[in-house]
């Protein structure tokens, strides 16, 4: 089967794999492999959390990075909070159904492109890879609505439209895809090689100029120098890496390759299959891209298998070459991919009517009973759930503590203290904020050394405990987690 896919980003007449079908077939997949997103009611992990109560911020009327901060950009917040507005609720199935759509579109797009490429057989191996493979890592990664999640789409938009000479389109792809997830932004290797390919330096202009507008029209309702701020800049941190911290990573990258290879086997087995000409020149931009993609996963060296998501625009366009030039790998291929998926499949619906850790939904049980909606309470630990569960907003701002204790993962355990936060100024902040802002209940989840919380317990941070001694008093312990309640007049001392 010849490609029909024209030189210089001009594109090919319509082709016979453009089908009803195969459309139904990616939506069909699609649904099937996310259903039990749509049944699960608790959230597969914190990111998700975190999303939905800065959603519910923004949707209340808070600014993002200022009432509710995160190193995070801003897409994803933006749009928790649209669901939440318009369902009224903040349940995390609705804004799942709208992230299944996304990657509905996105198989589609991709599926476009493998059969303007290579024709029917491509575009089918390139569809379903994309949707399947989205939903083909442990629950946490793959079911919950995650950053990576949301830029998988504009990812795909942008490699496209670059691959057919259309510089403004994506150039404002590439922008929503940072805004969604920083890393996205490695994509601009191969799509500033496909303009100039197609165009030469006026396209290279162009996706330039579109993609910085758009970036600047999305980012200004959140406030451009935040966003670049927290966004952009407020990685540093997240980013850097010790020599003592080399060993985790390493054992975290092998971890993550054998998942890759695992779960998605069946796909790599048709991406290792170019045939006579293994990177020849019209196809280079997907080699760019899955080289540029591998690039963003390493930044930072911590390998959370979430991050393997990005992958997926390239591994499915990459597959759908494989197919048409060996076609023989295609029964072995499927037969590794039904494997895998029936096993992320089991681990999905085993999680989905799981009820979520005990300690998250008691406190958060006890917070809703003992607090009002409206009222502010401080969580010290890693348990944005807790929020989220019991319906209120952090005091301070942060929904979680990896900020000031340095704690995080992907990084190896030690103990933290007040003397060596990473960033004095931000935590002299937090304690400010909370002076000022007197949440009703502060919650130590450290305490209960849940998610390495005996890494960075309360009692190593002065200025929080003298905040504690003089304003709280202790009025209950929940699952190991003491609580400790504002004083009123009358309220004993």
């Amino acid at each position: 089967m010849t490609t029909t896919r024209t030189e210089r980003g001009v594109d090919a007449p319509p082709t016979p794999w453009r089908t009803r079908p195969l459309a139904a077939a990616i939506v069909g997949a699609t649904l099937l492999s996310r259903l039990p997103g749509l049944v699960a009611t608790r959230s597969f992990n914190s990111d998700e959390a975190t999303l939905a109560v800065g959603g519910r911020v923004i949707a209340d009327g808070g600014s993002l990075y200022v009432d509710f901060i995160d190193r995070k950009p801003p897409l994803p917040f933006a749009a928790y909070a649209a669901v939440e507005k318009v369902t009224g609720s903040n349940d995390l199935r609705p804004v799942r159904f709208v992230l299944l759509v996304l990657i509905a579109l996105a198989g589609l797009v991709v599926a476009d492109e493998a059969g303007r490429r290579w024709g029917t057989r491509a575009a089918w191996v390139a569809g379903l890879v994309l949707v399947l493979g989205a939903a083909g890592l442990a629950p946490r990664d793959a079911q919950a609505a995650n950053f990576e999640l949301f830029a998988v789409l504009p990812i795909a938009v942008a490699v496209v439209a670059a691959a057919r000479g259309r510089a403004a389109v994506a150039g404002a792809a590439l922008a929503v895809a940072v805004l969604c997830k920083q890393p996205a932004a490695a994509t601009a290797i191969p799509v500033a090689w496909s303009l100039w390919r197609a165009g030469g330096r006026r396209s290279l202009v162009v996706g330039t100029l579109s993609g910085a507008a758009v970036g600047v029209a999305l980012a200004w309702p959140f406030g451009v120098s935040r966003v670049v701020h927290w966004a952009l800049l407020g990685t540093g941190g997240y980013l850097s890496v010790a020599p003592a911290d080399l060993g985790v990573a390493a054992l975290r990258l092998l971890a993550a390759a054998a998942l890759a290879a695992g779960f998605w086997g069946g796909a790599w087995l048709l991406v290792a299959a170019p045939g006579a000409d293994p990177v020849d020149r019209a196809d280079l931009d997907l080699w760019l891209l899955l080289g540029a993609s591998v690039l963003a996963i390493a930044a930072g060296f911590r390998f959370f298998p979430h991050y393997l998501l990005q992958l997926l625009p390239a591994v499915a366009l990459l597959a759908g070459r494989g197919a048409v030039r060996r076609p023989a790998r295609i029964r072995p291929a499927i037969a590794w991919g039904a494997a895998a998926l029936i096993v992320t499949g089991s681990m999905s619906w085993y999680q989905a009517v799981t009820p979520a850790p005990k300690l998250q939904r008691a406190v958060a049980g006890y917070v809703s009973r003992h607090t009002r909606p409206g009222d502010q309470i401080f969580v010290w630990g890693n348990e944005p759930e807790v929020y989220w569960e019991s319906g209120r907003t952090p005091a301070g701002g942060f929904p979680h503590t990896e900020f000031f204790t340095g704690y995080s993962g992907g990084r190896r355990a030690r103990l933290t203290t007040e003397a060596d936060v990473p960033d004095l100024a931000l935590y002299r902040r937090l304690v400010a904020r909370l002076r000022r802002e007197r949440p009703v209940l502060v919650i130590d989840t450290a305490a209960a050394r849940d998610r390495g919380g005996e890494w960075y317990p309360i009692t190593g941070y002065p200025a929080i405990t003298k905040l504690l001694h003089s304003r709280y008093h202790r009025v209950a312990t929940v699952d190991g987690a003491p609580i400790y309640r504002l004083r009123t007049s009358g309220s004993r001392p």
